[in-house]
């Protein structure tokens, strides 16, 4: 039993201020309560509640203002504790007692705000300590779900609204935001019982009255979330007096519209977004805000910047139907609003860009279309039983005469719009608007359409308006049964999504239902139009809406099937602007053909799907046809459907007209002698019709009803796209062929290339995974027939570029693959997500892909027994790694299917390494039908005395096991090694070392870059995977002895082109380890950072011993461990990848570099690493000392690293490594010179970036990025040697490559652009006579040097043009 002394003495501490002090009246962490008050009042109960109130009677009501501020603290915090305790202390008397003691405290905290501070006693507690602890004991009481608000509750808000309003300006934030937070709660928990009469009775009335003058003038944030949802819950719940909705319209769109911009650490959570939401909820609340509201938006709508614009128009969206028809009808608003939104839809403003423009335009479209709506359609509602207005009239009929105007002359600029934004608007607002538009646009298109005397160069654009409007239809019936409105959709739950506060809970604890919504005041209309716009809306279908476009069936037919088979003959004059809009050469002319029957194919019910002839759907009796008659046995309708595909198709497979071209000059007669037609590039027309095709025939995937668009697909197209897909690439012995190449190819090339982008764009594993299945076992087909050509030295050079074709084609076939199964660019989701769906045949896909590989290598074999070596399309270089890159994401994908023990990776792993570790080839893959009559042993494991295989194409198909091992979880075991493993028990430490001992000979011996790549990856998967927390010892000797035995074999070899590649091999291997350690983080990063370190002090910074060739190479391959996306050490695929560790690495190795650097200076004469500023930019350079070969070593070191630098850390070190930068265009190594002037170049942008940014700050305008840094001051201090040297570099040559000399380009015209005119002004007529000078600049060799000088020499143009 805790000892009431005990309890008395900390009471008697507390209120002297030696406990309990520090919170500053913040309410932080430190609000905890004495010890034994804690335990008598919560552990052993001796202490009932009102009996410690009893006890804190003398300071509760004593004279001086701080004592009772501090015992109301100690009351609010024993009262928040026995919450959070869920204390059977708080029982109805005490919720009573403690609500009633609270409630009246409130006047008193009121006061002590007003009063005269207490100098002497508690001065670290702040004067609003009263009012805080008094509201937050009041929300924690009202939050009780026992407490008895039909008491107590009217007498709470009243007096919240009465005593803390008129103190409001003396409340710091966090106080007004829990004054907002305490009228939440009661607002949501027990509004009923305080607002009985909605509002009405004068108690209620005064409560709002001071809830509005509270709000009034309120700038945060965080309270404004607050105030925001309380007005829409008032507004929609209750019925207030024309005085009070005022009085609310006046503290809610006063802040319209909203500006807030969050700082870039915003501590809560708030975005611009979910404020203007919560405003415009709060403003489409009530339709009694609709004469306050709409002359004022009005008013911005006519003048304003394209933002508030935009918010007025999502607003008016949103409140257009809560107003209702009888209000937006009144005092012609309708007209008004009307006239302006066309202005907006037809005449958008030229200081809009492009962007901006659109997203106003769909803005007032969309505002347009609810007006419609509101006017014409029914709503069926029983509260409100709106009448349908059919047929039009008034405004719609206006707007609809008014877009046939503009449609009399489809080739104007003012068309398009009328039809896709104003006749659009009006099908997607009702079924009686629709049917008038659609009537009106094909009653004004279609006889233009079929009138000679327009041309043919009219239909395109006839046929694009008339597509808008059927596609406004379209859309309209696809999204009608999924339109959610966003006074619905975007409810306070999705506008408090991300916020870092508790939200509020007033408008989604009681959301309002339908029999609780204002009742009529005014007007019926008026009044009944409160309530979401969904509850009157009604599903719309084609029948439903009367067939608009029946009457003009036939003739839209017609005009399709002349523009689907419209020839596509392009000129040598013909305009390709002209092609996609006016139908010059027949491309856009068909493609708005193709766009017309895909809209039109999405409404269901306009096109015949074959079958007996019979009447249509909601048509019976004498109403059942339009001309045809009832016969004794039906006829078979053709599915027009189907024929439209065809038609589509056809586009794509024909040869002929699409494929060729013809000269408008030539004799067309057929009957005249030509010279066969010259196969010329594919014209602006054709790829018009080419990509509509496509872009078509992808969205009859979704026609209705559902699959019958994916079996359209199935049966009708892809039959005859894989069509055009050979077995194999032919080149022909003789023929017309134009610089070299057969026209027959140059077909076969065109068929090809259409052929696998259609597959790409139709056969997507979301989409459509039955597409995608057929065309993975399709392509495989191709690639097993195509990848077998084989070519010998015998058959001379028409059977080697035959190899190569196939080559090319086999590599398509596999990107195709590859993209077929892959997400996206634009999509969210993985790739390996999209796979998953195809189950099994993914499943057997790698092994299968492996073995058609493999079995061409004993075909090889046999090849050479019978006298002639053969090259086989499959085991090329190229197209095995192209076959590893689909490797790696296909075993990416098993390990999703099933991870775990489970995965099939752990199945695929076993068959991998029984064939490439194990050499058991026959039988394993296949069927056995991989010829077992070779022996398998790409790792030299069975060889005898390590001897390497010297067969390169068996070693090169190594690199599909280490592929398929990159994405391997680290749950798969290590592949066991035979011959070295003496038990089945071996360790772990010995599994890796045995394995890393076999990599790293394969790798060193590796003949071709994709062996070496193969051993490099395999490297890091082992090390990195499978390294532990610790790197074992016995790894560490393997390592060892690697590098041991390397430096000894390779230093005593003489440095030919073989050493060369040796050497090379053996830093890549050795940093490629050291990198995969580094990654891993811990321990591992030191191992890691010590590799890197003895290959620079053994190899790359020694004096003697090492030749200058091997240090270049060693100082090279510091590129390959700072890379930071490999493709290999990614999370994707399974490594351990530790946050920081590159940052690390390049602390480390920035300072060894620089010190190596200066610590081998020559003389005094070269650039110091802090360079003073030259006096004048004009100033004599002195030709700087050539690079010493130890300087060089460090130079190209640094370039190595530079491309992998990450932005923050150079821009932080970049005015001690600018010297070195400088220097560094001084290499012979073209690397790193391209390296060097690339980093040039960026310090100049972003130093441009930053100086603007600057700007900006000091005139006080908002900037997210807070870095300002010196890469602009540094460039225009060296800018004189910049050019020298960068314009040395446009001399084509060995040192300088295409690659140099483009890198050196741009950066001239961003030096022209960013540094300050005053600076290079005097250098720009020497850089122009250098880009004019014969053979460099703009007569380089190369075209994409070209362009880029004439792009830099315009830049220098501008400059040499301005005057400082």
């Amino acid at each position: 039993m805790m000892s009431s002394d005990a309890i008395a003495n900390e009471l008697r501490a507390y209120f002297a201020g030696q406990l309990g002090d520090g919170d500053g009246g913040n309410g932080s962490a430190r609000d905890v309560l004495p010890p034994a008050l804690s335990a008598a009042l919560f552990t052993s109960n001796d202490l009932p509640l009102l009996d410690l109130v009893r006890m804190l009677g003398t300071q509760l009501t004593a004279e001086h203002h701080s004592t009772r501020a501090r015992a109301v603290r100690l009351l609010a915090i024993v009262l928040n504790a026995a919450v959070s305790n869920k204390s059977a202390i708080l029982n109805t008397q005490a919720l009573r007692t403690l609500t009633t003691f609270f409630t009246d405290k409130l006047e008193d905290a009121a006061d002590i705000l007003t009063a005269t501070p207490d100098p002497d006693r508690h001065k670290h507690l702040s004067p609003t300590t009263m009012v805080q602890y008094t509201i937050a004991a009041l929300t924690t009481l009202a939050t009780v779900p026992t407490f008895p608000a039909a008491s107590l509750a009217p007498a709470l808000a009243h007096a919240i609204t009465t005593h803390i309003p008129p103190v409001k300006h003396l409340l710091p934030q966090a106080q007004r935001f829990a004054f907002f937070r305490l009228f939440d709660a009661i607002l949501a928990r027990h509004r009923t019982s305080i607002f009985k009469q909605s509002g009405k009775t004068e108690q209620e009335q005064a409560i709002l009255a001071g809830y509005t003058k509270f709000a009034e003038g309120e700038k945060d944030p965080r309270n404004l979330v607050y105030a925001f949802a309380i007005d829409w819950v008032i507004l929609t719940e209750f019925d207030l007096e024309p005085t009070m909705v005022e009085a609310f319209f006046d503290i809610t769109f006063c802040y319209f519209p909203i500006t807030f911009r969050p700082p870039p650490s915003d501590p809560y959570g708030i975005t611009t977004a979910q404020l203007k939401l919560a405003l415009a909820r709060a403003l489409s609340a009530t339709p009694h805000f609709h004469k306050h509201l709409f002359p004022l938006l009005l008013e911005k709508l006519s003048a304003s910047p394209t933002q508030t614009k935009l918010d007025c128009l999502h607003l008016l969206s949103e409140t257009i139907p809560i107003w209702g028809r009888a209000a937006v009808s009144k005092q012609d608003n309708a007209d008004k609003l009307a006239n302006v939104l066309e202005t907006e839809i037809m005449y958008p403003s030229d200081a809009d860009t492009p962007a901006e423009a659109e997203v106003l335009t769909n803005a007032a479209v969309n505002t347009l279309a609810v007006l419609l709506r509101t006017l014409y359609s029914a709503d069926p509602a029983p509260e409100r039983q709106w009448p349908q207005v059919d047929p039009p009239e008034g405004l719609a009929p206006t707007i609809i005469t008014k877009a046939s105007t503009y449609l009399r002359e489809p080739a104007s600029a003012l068309a398009p719009r009328a039809a896709k934004y104003l006749l659009g608007a009006c099908v997607r607002a009702d079924k009686g608007t629709a049917y008038l538009a659609a009537y009106a646009a094909c009653d004004v298109l279609l006889p233009i359409f079929k009138d000679p005397d327009e041309g043919v160069a009219v239909r395109a654009p006839v046929l694009k308006a008339l597509s808008d409007v059927v596609y406004a239809l379209r859309t309209s019936y696809e999204q009608d049964n999924k339109v959610v409105p966003a006074v619905v959709a975007q409810n306070s739950s999705a506008a408090a999504t991300g916020y870092k506060f508790d939200a509020p809970t007033a408008s989604t604890d009681a959301a309002p239902q339908p029999a609780e919504l204002i009742p009529t005041q005014e007007s019926t209309d008026e009044a009944d139009s409160v309530g979401p716009p969904a509850m009157r809306k009604q599903r719309r279908t084609y029948f439903g809406d009367n067939r608009p476009l029946h009457p003009f069936r036939l003739d839209i037919l017609s005009a399709l099937s002349n523009g689907l088979r419209a020839p596509v003959v392009s000129s040598p004059h013909s305009n390709p602007l002209l092609s996609s809009n006016s139908g010059g050469g027949g491309g856009g002319y068909r493609a708005s053909a193709m766009n017309l029957f895909v809209n039109l194919a999405h409404i269901e019910g306009f096109f015949t799907l074959g079958g007996p002839k019979q009447r249509e759907p909601g048509q019976g009796g004498e109403d059942g046809g339009d001309e045809d008659e009832d016969g004794a046995e039906p006829e078979l309708e053709e599915n027009e459907l189907e024929w439209g595909v065809r038609e589509i198709t056809s586009s794509l497979t024909q040869a002929g007209p699409t494929l060729e071209w013809t000269s408008a000059s030539q004799n067309m007669d057929v009957d005249s002698p030509s010279p066969e037609p010259v196969l010329e590039e594919e014209s602006s027309a054709q790829l018009v019709a080419r990509q509509a095709a496509i872009l078509a025939l992808q969205e009859i995937r979704t026609v209705p009803p559902q699959g019958l668009g994916v079996r359209l697909l199935e049966t009708d197209v892809l039959p005859q796209i894989f069509a055009l897909l050979p077995d194999r690439m032919i080149w022909p012995s003789s023929g017309g062929a134009r610089e070299g190449i057969p026209r027959s190819v140059e077909v076969q090339r065109r068929a090809v290339r259409t052929a696998l982008s259609t597959v790409t764009a139709l056969c997507d594993a979301d989409e459509a995974p039955g597409l995608c299945e057929l065309a993975v076992v399709r392509l495989c087909t191709k690639i097993e027939l195509a990848g077998a050509t084989a070519v010998s030295t015998s058959d001379g050079e028409v059977g080697r570029r035959q190899f190569e074709e196939n080559v090319a084609y086999v590599r398509g076939l596999l990107s195709t693959l590859a993209t077929v199964l892959s997400a996206s660019a634009s999509a969210s989701a993985s790739a390996q997500v999209r796979i998953v769906a195809l189950g099994r045949i993914v499943s057997d896909l790698p092994v299968k892909l492996v073995a058609l590989v493999l079995r061409h290598l004993g075909t090889a074999t046999m090849g050479g027994e019978e006298g002639g070596k053969k090259d086989v399309v499959l085991l090329d270089p190229s197209v095995i790694r192209q076959t590893g890159e689909l490797l790696v994401v296909l075993v990416r994908a098993l390990g999703q299917v099933a991870p775990g023990k489970e995965s099939k990776q752990f199945e695929l792993a076993r068959v991998l390494e029984a064939v490439f570790v194990k050499g058991e080839v026959g039988g394993v893959l296949d069927g056995g039908r991989v010829g077992a009559r070779f022996r398998f042993d790409p790792l030299s494991l069975t060889s005898g005395d390590g001897a390497r295989s010297e067969r390169r194409e068996e070693r090169d198909a190594l690199f599909l096991f280490a592929a398929a091992s990159i994405p391997l979880s680290s749950a798969v075991p290590l592949p066991t090694v035979p011959g070295r493993t003496t038990t089945t028990a071996t360790t772990a430490p010995e599994a890796l070392a045995n394995w890393l001992t076999v990599v790293l000979r394969f790798t060193a011996d590796a003949q071709t870059s994709i062996q070496a790549d193969a051993g490099y990856a395999l490297l890091v998967c082992a090390l990195n995977k499978y390294a532990g927390s610790a790197l074992p010892a016995i790894v560490k000797g393997v390592l060892d002895d690697f590098w041991k035995d390397s430096l000894y074999r390779l230093s005593s070899s003489p440095l030919d082109r073989e050493g060369r590649v040796a050497w090379e091999r053996t830093l890549s291997a050795w940093s490629w380890a050291a990198k995969a350690l580094l990654v891993r983080g811990g321990a591992n990063a030191g191992e890691g950072l010590g590799m890197v370190d003895r290959m620079m002090e053994e190899v790359m910074c020694v004096r003697e011993g090492v030749d200058q060739g091997v240090q270049r190479l060693a100082a090279g391959v510091l590129g390959v461990v700072t890379k930071g996306e490999d493709g290999v050490l990614i999370k994707e695929n399974g490594a351990v990848v530790r946050a920081l560790a590159r940052q690390r690495l390049f602390s480390y190795l920035l300072p060894k570099i620089i010190d190596g650097y200066q610590s081998n200076f020559p003389s005094q004469s070269d650039p110091s690493p802090s360079p003073t500023p030259t006096p004048t930019p004009t100033t004599t350079k002195k030709t700087p000392p050539p690079l010493s070969h130890t300087q060089s070593i460090y130079l190209t070191a640094f370039t190595s690293i530079l491309p992998n630098l990450p932005l923050p850390l150079l821009k932080d070190r970049i005015r001690p490594l600018f010297p070195l930068l400088v220097r560094s265009l001084d290499l012979a190594d073209p690397p790193g010179r391209a390296a060097a002037v690339r980093t040039v170049t960026l310090a100049a942008a972003w130093g441009k970036r930053e100086k603007e940014e600057g700007v900006m700050r000091a005139r006080g305008e908002d900037v997210n990025d807070g870095v300002v840094g010196v890469g602009l001051d540094l460039v225009e201090e060296y800018v004189g040697t910049l050019l020298e040297r960068v314009g040395g570099m446009l001399d084509p040559g060995a040192e300088n490559t295409p690659t140099v000399r483009i890198a050196a380009l741009k950066c001239l015209a961003t030096l022209a652009r960013t540094v300050p005119h005053i600076s290079i002004h005097s250098h720009a007529n020497r850089v122009l006579r250098a880009l004019a000078t014969r053979g460099r600049g703009i007569d380089d060799p190369k075209r994409q040097v070209r362009v880029e000088a004439v792009d830099a020499r315009e830049a220098f143009f501008v400059l040499s043009a301005q005057k400082g």
